[in-house]
């Protein structure tokens, strides 16, 4: 799937002004705080720190709204409703699933920081 079809482009916009160049900044930072979401959930759902794990979704469910990948957010959001339903059950059975999901998405942000035009 091309990188660009992880989002929705008017959405971004709306939440960037209208800027892309603003876009891509935040885009970059999406990537880098990413990677510390990545890390940080496994350990959550190893220790059971469910309240860990339902903020850590929270901000990855805002911060996709935010850059446009408002399928991952979505999912994110489905996250953190288990985590405060206490469906942790759930949680262990569907969270690695998420986290594929969400690489995949960083990975496309990443692309397309450092390309010219989406």
């Amino acid at each position: 799937m091309p990188a660009a079809d992880f989002f929705d482009y008017e959405t971004a916009m709306r939440y960037c002004a209208d800027d892309e160049s603003m876009w891509k900044d935040i885009l970059q930072i999406y990537v880098e705080e990413g990677e510390e979401h990545l890390r940080n959930i496994p350990n959550f759902v190893k220790a059971k720190d469910w309240k860990s794990y339902q903020v850590e979704v929270h901000a990855i469910k805002s911060t996709s709204l935010n850059v446009g990948a408002t399928d991952l957010s979505a999912k994110a959001k489905a996250q953190e409703q288990l985590a405060k339903d206490g469906r942790y059950q759930e949680i262990n059975g569907g969270y690695e699933n998420f986290l594929i999901e969400y690489k995949k998405v960083l990975e496309a942000a990443e692309e397309l920081v450092f390309t010219a035009a989406v």
